[in-house]
C-alpha cells in the first residue's frame, strides 16, 4: 500500500515546471538587478574619469601657456643680453 501515489503524473510534472519557472524567473531578476548595478558602476567609473580628464586638460593648459611665457622670458632675456654685450 506505500506504493501507491495518489498524485497524478501531470500534476507533479506542472509542480516541477512550476518550480523551474520560479527559478528561471528569480535568475532572470536577479541577473537583471546585477547588470543594472554594474551599469550604474560604470557609468559612475565613466564620469570619474571624464572629470579627471577635464582637469588634466585644464592643467595641461596652463602648463602650455606656461612653456609659452617662459619661451618669450628668454627670447626677452637674450635680447636684454645682446643689448648688455653692445653696451660694454
Amino acid at each position: 500500500m506505500a506504493d501507491i501515489d495518489l498524485i497524478p503524473h501531470d500534476y507533479r510534472t506542472w509542480l516541477t515546471q512550476q518550480a523551474m519557472l520560479r527559478r528561471y524567473v528569480s535568475a532572470t531578476v536577479v541577473l537583471n538587478i546585477v547588470f543594472a548595478l554594474a551599469g550604474g558602476l560604470l557609468q559612475f567609473s565613466n564620469s570619474n574619469a571624464e572629470s579627471r580628464l577635464e582637469a588634466l586638460k585644464a592643467e595641461n593648459a596652463i602648463t602650455q601657456q606656461q612653456q609659452i611665457q617662459l619661451e618669450q622670458l628668454q627670447s626677452q632675456q637674450a635680447e636684454y643680453e645682446k643689448q648688455l654685450s653692445l653696451l660694454h
